[in-house]
C-alpha cells in the first residue's frame, strides 16, 4: 500500500516537515521524501525505514489542534514518528493487518 502527500515530522534532518510518500510493505513502513521539497531532498535520500516488528504503538492524534490527520508511530526503542496523512485510518488498518501476518 502506498500513500502520497504525506508529511513526516522528524528531528533529523532538521527540516520540518518532510513531505513525500509512505509505503507499508510486509516487513517495514517506508517514508520517502519528495525530491521537490525546496530542492533539499534527492529522491530516496533521507528515507525513513521502520520495521513492523519494532512498532509497539499507533496513536491517532489531532494535527494543528483541529484536523484529525496525525498518526504517531512508537517503536520499541521509544522513537516517535509523527505522520500527517488524510487517509490515516487506512494506513493504521494496513499496518495492523501486516503485523498480524507476521
Amino acid at each position: 500500500m502506498v500513500q502520497k502527500n504525506v508529511e513526516l515530522y522528524r528531528k533529523k534532518p532538521h527540516i520540518w516537515p518532510a513531505k513525500g510518500w509512505v509505503a507499508a510493505t510486509e516487513n517495514e513502513l517506508i517514508f520517502v521524501p519528495s525530491p521537490y521539497y525546496g530542492g533539499l531532498y534527492i529522491n530516496g535520500r533521507d528515507s525513513t525505514f521502520i520495521q513492523l516488528r519494532d512498532i509497539v504503538g499507533l496513536e491517532e492524534k489531532r494535527w494543528m489542534l483541529m484536523f484529525p490527520y496525525r498518526l504517531e508511530v512508537t517503536t520499541s526503542d521509544s522513537s516517535v514518528y509523527s505522520f500527517v496523512t488524510v487517509r490515516r485510518s487506512e494506513l493504521i488498518r494496513k499496518i495492523n493487518e501486516l503485523k498480524l501476518e507476521e
